[in-house]
């Protein structure tokens, strides 16, 4: 490995100082002791040098994952980001007044279009298929037209699923996956028969799938509420952020405003992987999912909530922005 100062086109007309570091070799993953990835320190973002350097792996064709892309500065700011749009977002009313999250587990939900979030958001996505690509020629280009951001609360996670739905991304381009908070194990395979491959993604990782493996299945395995960075002491949560390329559904986001696992996710197991998923369409939403259906049903009542009260390490970002 070496080190160097970046170039002024390295930069992408930012004016932070930082430092471009290169390795190529492959590395073992957690998948097993006979599989290997390639593994490449890469160009990254450095204004505090108490943060690792980044590095990509580049699991298979399709499949890439950064380490560590986002800073910790950049995560704080994210995770007050995500509270602040959350406090109207994440929860809804049940039957008898209770108050809880609106996917009717342990996490909270959002589904917006991209222009409904800060623009620091969406340069996330936009950096990290430009990096990933620099490194994945498969991995096709991707242009972010809408955001999925869930908020986990405790080690609960996501069942095994594939994202063959209209708003989860036109054809073969990339989902992006932004981690911010608690780390997760997050689970592949393509099929049922393959072993689970499992990642441990940690706040800042980019996860993303694309090409071939755009409709590989995936789980959240378990949200790891003792891994965490330091500023979120106290009330640990994972943020993700998840980038879409869905034009065809721009205008139609209140389709698909709710997205419970028991009521809406079907079609799983009946699923086929089409040969050419560049041709891919998804399914389309079910009626409950809508805002215009779920608030003619008493239970659902989203309009008023604000958190009680936020997180301590959230009161502190804040006050320090």
């Amino acid at each position: 490995m070496f080190l160097m100062p970046a170039t002024p086109s390295q930069t992408r007309g930012l004016s932070l100082v930082y430092f471009f570091s290169y390795k190529t070799s492959t590395h073992k993953t957690e998948r097993g002791p006979n599989s290997f990835i390639s593994f490449f320190m890469v160009p990254h973002i450095q204004p505090y040098m108490t943060d690792p350097p980044s590095s990509v792996e580049v699991i298979e064709p399709g499949l890439v994952l950064l380490r560590n892309f986002v800073t910790d500065s950049e995560c704080q700011k994210l995770a007050q980001i995500a509270m602040e749009i959350g406090q109207t977002g994440f929860y809804c009313t049940e039957k008898g007044g209770e108050r809880v999250l609106n996917t009717g587990e342990a996490r909270g939900r959002i589904y917006d279009a991209a222009s409904c979030f800060p623009r620091e958001v969406l340069t996330c996505c936009n950096e990290a298929v430009a990096t990933c690509r620099s490194f994945d020629s498969s991995m096709p280009p991707m242009d972010c037209t809408h955001v999925l951001l869930n908020m986990y609360t405790t080690t609960e996670g996501l069942t095994w699923h594939r994202d063959i739905y209209e708003n989860d991304g036109k054809s073969d381009h990339p989902v992006v996956n932004l981690c911010v908070g608690a780390s997760c194990k997050f689970g592949v395979k393509h099929s049922d028969e393959d072993p689970e491959r499992v990642f441990t993604l940690r706040s800042g990782d980019v996860l993303l799938f694309g090409g071939t493996c755009r409709l590989i299945k995936h789980a959240v395995l378990e949200i790891l509420m003792d891994d965490f960075p330091k500023w979120m002491k106290g009330s640990p949560i994972r943020f993700s952020f998840t980038f879409r390329d869905s034009p065809e559904v721009l205008g139609r986001e209140e389709e698909f405003k709710y997205f419970r696992v028991s009521e809406h996710l079907v079609g799983q197991n009946d699923f086929k992987v089409p040969r050419n998923s560049k041709t891919f369409r998804g399914l389309p939403a079910l009626p409950s999912q809508s805002w215009r259906e779920a608030h003619t049903r008493p239970e659902f009542d989203d309009s008023t909530w604000q958190f009680d009260r936020l997180p301590s390490w959230s009161e502190s970002i804040r006050e320090a922005l």
